[in-house]
């Protein structure tokens, strides 16, 4: 978000941002804008599993359980005050992509039920009391180890299904 795009902001006078599945740090400059706050939508329990795709990180350490929180937006990533998270399972068959998509609109339902609440301010906000954990990009591993486990080599095809690029073996 260059300095036009903060300006279209800055113009605009939003009494509210949301983040949904925004890969990049919003400018601490913006989110002092809106007069409510900037809130962000994560799929993941919180303060567990900040950064980016969290529901493949999960299915990777063989989680059999995620969820979804909506906070409010600080300057440090995914460290915000928390309105409001619930817990799903994680189906044994499901992709990567499949997951994130049922995440997304498990995300969407929420914000959706909480909408005037966060609008009015009627959410109590909850500190991040844990420290947690942070996982990145996903690293381009999906070479198959046969050496691993057979539900770690089950979670890497899980998480690089159609439509990635799907995981690979060299034999011989």
């Amino acid at each position: 978000l260059g300095p036009k795009g903060i300006k279209i902001i800055k113009d605009i006078k939003p009494d509210i941002i949301f983040s949904i599945y925004y890969r990049k740090i919003l400018p601490i400059e913006v989110l002092k804008i809106p007069s409510i706050g900037s809130f962000n939508i994560h799929p993941s329990l919180l303060p567990f599993y900040k950064g980016s795709v969290p529901t493949a990180w999960a299915i990777l350490n063989n989680e059999n359980s995620f969820g979804i929180t909506i906070h409010k937006i600080s300057k440090n990533l995914d460290s915000g005050d928390i309105l409001v998270q619930k817990k799903f399972k994680i189906k044994n068959n499901e992709t990567g992509y499949e997951l994130h998509n049922r995440a997304m609109k498990l995300g969407l339902d929420m914000l959706k039920k909480n909408f005037n609440n966060i609008v009015n301010n009627k959410l109590k906000l909850s500190k991040q009391k844990k420290l947690g954990s942070y996982y990145g990009k996903l690293p381009k591993f999906n070479k198959i180890d046969w050496s691993s486990s057979s539900i770690d080599i089950y979670n890497k095809f899980r998480v690089y299904a159609y439509p990635f690029r799907g995981s690979y073996s060299i034999i011989k």
